[in-house]
């Protein structure tokens, strides 16, 4: 009983806040389409900036309220076998249209396939997402890293962004050191539940070059 009325007032904040923020996403879209008049390269620019942000904190709003439900209700999620390239290229693909207008994109040094692990996709989807729009705060032209790295027993997802890319994986990890807890809690608290959560573990690393990385770990399913 408890659970439902949490689980509603949850809902119920969830509705009021993202009822507003719903409205200025569709006048936005409205204002970049022309369906008013044309508007100007400046005008362009802080409407495109409005949507990107919206888009964040819509994001943003809806790990907020999972994480809330995972802390308050202390229930454990049922996870599933996933198989993780069917999460990460989707992400890309999602994604892909947000780094364009940031002039950047993605550099993907592999996704293993075939790998599966006991997770639950959506909450890793959003998750991903969640990270990505992390990184384009402050990426400066830069490009977005996604690969992966495996071992007999567990899987890597290695997410950045990049100043100075490589061909090696193991060359880039050498120029990352970690980031303390409170970094990382500073610039993905949320996902540090999530990501527990769902079955895996997340830190955080950053560069001499202030470049930033998030390693999720999940064991592989058998």
């Amino acid at each position: 009983m408890k659970e439902n009325r949490d689980n509603n007032i949850i809902d119920f904040i969830l509705h009021d806040i993202k009822s507003p923020l719903s409205n200025i996403t569709g006048y936005t879209k409205l204002l970049l389409s022309n369906v008013v008049g044309e508007i100007n390269p400046e005008q362009r620019d802080y409407l495109s900036r409005i949507k990107r942000n919206s888009y964040r904190i819509t994001l943003y709003i809806d790990d907020v309220a999972d994480t809330a439900r995972i802390l308050y209700q202390e229930k454990e999620i049922p996870l599933v076998r996933v198989e993780l390239s069917q999460v990460l290229k989707p992400a890309v693909d999602r994604n892909e249209v947000v780094l364009n207008d940031y002039k950047s994109g993605f550099v993907i040094m592999g996704i293993s396939e075939g790998v599966y692990v006991n997770s639950d996709s959506e909450r890793l989807s959003r998750t991903l997402d969640v990270l990505i729009s992390n990184l384009t705060k402050d990426i400066n032209k830069r490009r977005i890293l996604l690969t992966t790295k495996q071992d007999k027993d567990r899987i890597m997802i290695i997410l950045s962004h990049i100043a100075e890319s490589t061909s090696n994986i193991d060359t880039l990890l050498g120029r990352f050191e970690p980031a303390k807890r409170e970094h990382l809690l500073q610039h993905a608290a949320t996902s540090t539940v999530i990501v527990k959560a769902i079955g895996g573990e997340i830190e955080m690393y950053t560069s001499n070059i202030s470049e930033r990385m998030f390693i999720l770990t999940f064991p592989i399913a058998r």
